[in-house]
C-alpha cells in the first residue's frame, strides 16, 4: 500500500475466552485453556533451563554458576504446572511422557550439580531442553487442529518493519523495509519456539543486509530458483541466490518498483509506482518497461493469471490492469474510491483482489467481468490476498488486524484483539499454514486455517 507497509497477526495462547463474548464482536479463536496453559508453562521452563545451561558454560562467572540450581528449580515448578494442565488437555500420553522425561532430567541435573559434576549436569539439561521442545511441538500440532491461531515469532531486529513474505527453500523469507534487510525463518527447526509478548527472539532467523539506502518491498520466487525482490528506495530489482549471493539491477531514478512476480515467459514482472509503468526483467538483468495508459495510476501488486498474462492493481486510478507478455495493456474500471491493492490468481480461474478504500473483496474473470463482496465491518482496509491449496482465498485487513477466508463466495473473519498488528500480506507456508508479518508488533505470525 501507499501507507507504511506491514504484514500480519496471531493471537496469544494466553487470551481468555471472555474476549469472544463482546457484544457485536467477530468470533475470536481461543486456545483450549489447558493446552495454552501447558504450552506457556513449558516455554517458561525452557527459558529457565537455557539460563541454567548458560550459567554452567565457560563464559559464565563463578557467581553466575551459582544461579544454575535456582533456574533448574524454577524450571521444575513450571514443569509441574504443565503436567497438571496436561491431565485435562486431551493430549496423547507421549506429551506427558516428554514432560516427565524433562522433570527427571532436571532432578538428575540438580543431583549432578550438588556433587560437583558440572559436565553431567550440562548433559541432563540439554536432554531436558530436547524433551520440552518435543512436548511443545506436540502441543502446537494439537492446537493447530482445534483453533486457527497458533503463535508469533519475535523478529530479532528491532523495529524491522516486516513487509512482504514468501515461502522459499523450506523457510519463510520476509522483507524488513525499515532496516533495508531480508530475513528468513525456519519456524519448525529444532529449538525454534513461539514467543510470548514479553519474550525474547527465537533462534532460527537469518538476515541479509541489502547494500546502500534500501527499502526492500515485495518478494517473489524466480524461475531460476533465486529469490527476487523490489527495492523502492534504491530504485532497483534485487536477486538473492540460494547460496546467499545478492545482486542488484538498477532502474531509472524515481521508478520506485513495488510488486513483483514470475511471469509465464520465464521473466520477472514488476510494477513501477513512481514512473507509472509495468516492468519486465530477465534472469540475466535485461529490463523492458511498458507505460500505463492511465496517468497517475500507482500500480501496486502484480500476479500471473491463468490466461498467460499478468494482472495488476492500480491503486489511485481504481482499475485492474492486464498486460500480455508482448506488452499489450488493457485496463478495467472499478467504482471510484475502490483503492485496489493486493491481487491473487484463484483456483477458479479468476483473479481476486482487495479494495482497501472501498472495504471490499473483488473478483474479475479473464473476460473482465467484475463482482464484489463487501466486508461486514467498516474501514477494515483489506490488503494482501493469497490463494489457499483447498481453493479458498485468505486475506488480511490492515486497519483492524484480522484474517479472512473466502470459501464459495462466503466470507469469515477472525479479529486479533491483543493489540494492533497492521497486517498487509501473507503466504502459505510449511504444512499449509498461513504465515503473516506483523508490522507494528515486529513479529511473524502463524495461523492454521482448517
Amino acid at each position: 500500500m501507499l501507507r507504511a507497509s506491514a504484514l500480519t497477526i496471531v493471537v496469544s495462547l494466553a487470551l481468555v475466552a471472555g474476549l469472544a463474548g463482546a457484544a457485536g464482536a467477530r468470533p475470536v479463536a481461543i486456545a483450549p485453556p489447558a493446552l495454552g496453559k501447558a504450552h506457556d508453562a513449558l516455554q517458561t521452563a525452557y527459558e529457565e533451563e537455557e539460563l541454567a545451561l548458560f550459567t554452567l558454560s565457560d563464559l559464565a562467572s563463578a557467581a553466575g554458576r551459582a544461579e544454575a540450581p535456582g533456574a533448574l528449580k524454577r524450571s521444575q515448578a513450571a514443569l509441574g504446572q504443565a503436567s497438571s494442565a496436561l491431565t485435562t488437555g486431551g493430549l496423547p500420553s507421549s506429551v506427558s511422557g516428554d514432560v516427565t522425561d524433562a522433570e527427571d532430567d532436571d532432578v538428575s541435573a540438580l543431583t549432578a550439580l550438588a556433587t560437583g559434576k558440572t559436565g553431567a549436569a550440562r548433559q541432563k539439561i540439554a536432554s531436558a531442553l530436547e524433551a520440552k521442545d518435543e512436548a511443545m511441538l506436540r502441543i502446537e500440532a494439537q492446537l493447530m487442529s482445534t483453533f486457527p491461531h497458533i503463535g508469533e515469532y519475535l523478529i530479532p531486529v528491532k523495529d524491522a518493519g516486516p513487509t512482504s513474505i514468501v515461502s522459499w527453500g523450506g523457510r519463510l523469507w520476509f522483507t524488513e523495509s525499515n532496516k533495508g534487510m531480508i530475513e528468513s525463518l525456519d519456524p519448525f527447526a529444532k529449538g525454534v519456539r513461539e514467543t510470548q509478548a514479553a519474550g525474547s527472539p527465537s533462534p532460527g532467523f537469518h538476515a541479509f543486509k541489502v547494500p546502500g539506502h534500501s527499502r526492500p518491498q515485495t518478494l517473489a520466487e524466480g524461475p531460476d530458483g533465486a529469490l527476487w525482490f523490489t527495492d523502492t528506495y534504491a530504485n532497483a530489482i534485487g536477486r538473492l541466490s540460494p547460496s546467499g549471493k545478492l545482486t542488484q539491477f538498477k532502474l531509472a531514478i524515481a521508478s520506485q518498483p513495488y510488486g513483483i512476480t514470475t511471469g509465464p515467459d520465464g521473466a520477472l514482472w514488476f510494477t513501477e509506482l513512481g514512473l507509472n509503468k509495468i516492468g519486465r526483467i530477465t534472469t540475466t538483468g535485461k529490463v523492458t518497461e511498458f507505460p500505463l495508459k492511465t496517468s497517475g495510476a500507482a500500480p501496486q501488486q502484480i500476479v500471473a493469471g491463468p490466461d498467460h498474462a499478468l494482472w495488476f492493481t492500480e491503486y489511485l486510478s481504481d482499475r485492474i490492469g492486464r498486460i500480455t507478455t508482448k506488452g499489450v495493456i488493457r485496463e478495467f474500471q472499478l467504482p471510484k474510491k475502490s483503492g485496489p491493492a493486493g491481487i491473487a490468481a484463484g483456483k477458479d480461474g479468476a483473479l481476486w483482489f482487495t479494495e482497501y478504500t472501498a472495504n471490499k473483496i473483488g473478483r474479475i474473470t479473464t473476460a473482465g467481468k467484475i463482482t464484489q463482496l463487501k466486508l461486514q465491518y467498516q474501514n477494515e482496509g483489506p490488503d494482501g490476498i493469497v490463494a489457499l491449496p483447498n481453493g479458498s482465498l485468505a486475506y488480511v485487513t490492515y486497519n483492524d488486524s484480522s484474517v479472512g477466508v473466502i470459501t464459495d463466495g462466503k466470507i469469515s473473519e477472525t479479529e486479533i484483539q491483543n493489540g494492533g498488528r497492521n497486517p498487509n500480506a501473507l503466504t502459505v507456508g510449511p504444512g499449509g499454514q498461513i504465515f503473516v508479518t506483523e508490522y507494528t508488533a515486529n513479529k511473524i505470525g502463524r495461523v492454521a486455517v482448517g
